[in-house]
C-alpha cells in the first residue's frame, strides 16, 4: 500500500509541473502580452522619479549598471558587420557625419520599409541584420530596435532600447546637446517641440501629461505630414500611450544574441528567464507619475513573485512527503 501511494505522489508532482509549464507556455502563446508585462515587472525598477532616464551614458554605466557589449564579443560583431555589403557601401558616408542625430537617419534609412507584409523568423541576431536589407524581410519593433542598435554603435552612436505601453523604439545619446533624443526606426519618425527640438522620451512624456503639443518629424519613404494616413500615428497620438514608459538596461545584444543561440532547445519564454535570472538579458527601468500605474506594476511583480514561491513551495512540500515515505518504507524493511 505505501509502495502505492508513493507511486501515486510521485504521479501528483509529475502530473502538476506538467500543468503548470504547459499551462504558462499556453498563456505565453494566447496572451503574450500579460506573460511580458509578468517578466519585466519581476525584472524591473519601478519608479515615480525620472532621473535614470535623463542622465549621461557614463553615469548610466557606473550607477545604475547599464550593460554594454564585452570588449571580445564587440570586436567580433564588429568584424562581422564589415563583411556585410549595405553597410560596408555606407560606412565611409556615414562614418563622415559629425552630427550625430543626421548620423542615426541615414542609419534607419538604411533597413527602413514603407509598409510591412509578413514579419520573418530569424535564426540570429547577425542573420536579422544580414538580411534586414531585403524587400521582402520585415522585422516587428523588437527587431527593427535591435538592428538600430547593432549598425548605430558600430557607427560610433550611443543608443538604448525604450518603450511606452505599445511600442518599442530608441533613443541616441546627443553628445553636441547632451540629452538623449528619441527615435522610431521602424517607421522613421522623431519627435520636436514647438521650439523645433528634437525630444527625449521622457521629454514627450512631460509634454503630453502637460497637453502641450508635439511635432512629428518623418524622414523616412512615408512623409504623410500630417500623418492622417500613418497607422503608426497611433503609437505616439495621445497621453495614454505614455501612462508609463520604459528603459532596456543594456544594448548587449549581442552577448544576449550568443546565449540565446545556446539555448535554443529550450522554449523562448524560459529562454528569456534563465538570462534574465542570470543578468545576462538587461533588466528594466519603468516609469510613471501616476501612482495607479505603478501600483498596478507593483501588483502584477508581487503577484508573480508569490505564484512562483507558491509553486516551490508545493513542489517542496511533495518531495518532503516522498522522503518521508521512503524513510518510512526503509525502517520497516530493516
Amino acid at each position: 500500500m505505501r509502495k502505492f501511494d508513493f507511486k501515486k505522489i510521485i504521479y501528483v508532482i509529475v502530473a502538476l509541473d506538467v500543468l503548470i509549464i504547459g499551462g504558462f507556455l499556453a498563456l505565453y502563446k494566447y496572451k503574450q502580452k500579460y506573460i511580458v508585462n509578468v517578466r519585466q515587472s519581476l525584472f524591473s525598477s519601478i519608479t515615480a522619479q525620472d532621473d535614470i532616464f535623463i542622465v549621461s551614458p557614463d553615469t548610466l554605466i557606473g550607477q545604475y549598471g547599464f550593460k554594454t557589449e564585452p570588449r571580445q564579443l564587440n570586436e567580433e560583431f564588429y568584424s562581422f558587420l564589415k563583411d556585410i555589403e549595405y553597410v560596408q557601401n555606407s560606412r565611409r558616408q556615414i562614418a563622415n557625419q559629425n552630427n550625430e542625430i543626421e548620423r542615426a537617419k541615414s542609419i534607419v534609412l538604411l533597413f527602413q520599409k514603407e509598409d510591412e507584409d509578413k514579419l520573418a523568423e530569424f535564426p540570429s541576431l547577425l542573420e536579422k541584420i544580414r538580411t534586414f536589407k531585403e524587400p521582402n524581410v520585415y522585422g516587428d519593433c523588437s527587431d527593427n530596435a535591435e538592428v538600430f542598435i547593432a549598425l548605430g554603435s558600430f557607427f560610433g552612436l550611443t543608443v538604448r532600447e525604450v518603450h511606452n505601453t505599445v511600442h518599442v523604439f530608441n533613443e541616441i545619446y546627443d553628445h553636441l546637446l547632451h540629452k538623449w533624443v528619441w527615435i522610431d526606426p521602424e517607421n522613421a519618425i522623431m519627435a520636436k517641440n514647438t521650439k523645433g527640438e528634437y525630444l527625449s522620451l521622457i521629454e514627450m512624456t512631460h509634454l503630453y501629461f502637460n497637453n502641450e503639443k508635439i511635432d512629428f518629424e518623418l524622414f523616412g519613404t512615408n512623409k504623410d505630414p500630417e500623418m492622417k494616413n500613418n497607422y503608426f500615428y497611433n503609437y505616439y497620438n495621445g497621453k495614454g500611450k505614455f501612462s508609463y514608459i520604459m528603459m532596456t538596461l543594456g544594448n548587449n545584444i549581442y552577448e544576449v544574441d550568443k546565449y540565446d543561440g545556446r539555448l535554443r532547445f529550450i522554449p523562448k519564454v524560459l529562454r528569456e528567464f534563465i538570462m534574465l535570472v542570470s543578468n545576462i538579458k538587461p533588466h528594466y527601468v519603468i516609469y510613471s507619475s501616476n501612482r495607479d500605474v505603478i501600483t498596478e506594476w507593483n501588483l502584477i511583480k508581487y503577484f508573480s513573485i508569490i505564484s512562483l514561491l507558491g509553486i516551490v513551495l508545493i513542489n517542496c512540500v511533495l518531495v518532503l512527503i516522498i522522503y518521508k515515505q521512503r524513510s518510512a518504507i526503509t525502517a520497516k524493511r530493516t
